[in-house]
């Protein structure tokens, strides 16, 4: 796991590496831990970032996104339940390595139909009547007994 924080390597690549299992020191019951030659993982660090100072760029990338998320959170928190739409999922974008797209929050909209009766519309098709929302062009069918 620290081989993974440290040197942002995924389980598939530390898989082709070797490793001794040991039994967890902090719980026995728990999975065995497998210990990796450090002359190795860095070795496949260096193949995927290049150099450190890539590696280094890429954990303050990590680092900065984490924290976006965190506030974005903590700002979705405070808003009212009605305020929470989410707009955007969180699957990456296509431009930039590890770009994700941000999550927006948008005003709850609530229709507006108007109360006069003169801009109800009589659909004689269907028979009923219909009005439309003044900002966002919904329309609304009813039927007058």
């Amino acid at each position: 796991s620290k081989s993974k924080e440290y040197y942002l390597l995924t389980n598939g690549e530390l898989r082709s590496l070797g490793s001794i299992s040991k039994p967890n020191p902090h719980k026995p019951t728990w999975a065995p831990m497998k210990l990796y030659l450090k002359s190795q993982v860095v070795e496949i660090s260096r193949k995927k970032y290049e150099n450190d100072e890539a590696l280094e760029a890429e954990r303050q990338l990590r680092a900065i996104s984490k924290l976006e998320r965190n506030i974005t959170r903590e700002r979705i928190k405070k808003l009212p339940p009605s305020k929470r739409i989410k707009l955007a999922s969180r699957k990456r974008r296509k431009k930039g390595k590890n770009a994700k797209k941000p999550i927006v929050v948008q005003e709850r909209h609530v229709h507006d139909f108007p109360t006069d009766k003169s801009e109800h519309v009589f659909e004689a098709e269907n028979s009923r009547w219909a009005v439309k929302c003044k900002t966002c062009e919904f329309k609304r069918y009813y039927e007058e007994f």
